[in-house]
């Protein structure tokens, strides 16, 4: 079911309908909460939007689920750095 709230969102944003794709995301992430997929499509279309504390928590679950990660903590860093 996540999958196809997640095709939702990407068919929205490509588009342009934004607040819809959002919608979908949050909702896929509700059945899903640690899908890395959903996860970095939803940081992206945050950053687009322009809203960075959300990017910033989004960052910090994937942060969390993968701190072996070097990409996820520059991430945080550079959502910190935008707020």
């Amino acid at each position: 079911m996540y999958a196809y709230r997640h095709v939702m969102g990407l068919l929205h944003r490509g588009q342009k309908e934004y607040l819809q794709a959002i919608k979908a995301y949050k909702q896929a992430l509700k059945i899903d909460p640690s899908n890395m997929l959903i996860l970095r499509d939803n940081s992206l279309l945050q950053v687009q939007m322009r809203d960075y504390n959300g990017f910033v928590e989004t960052r910090r679950k994937i942060l969390m689920d993968k701190s072996n990660n070097k990409v996820s903590g520059v991430g945080v860093g550079v959502g910190l750095a935008l707020c």
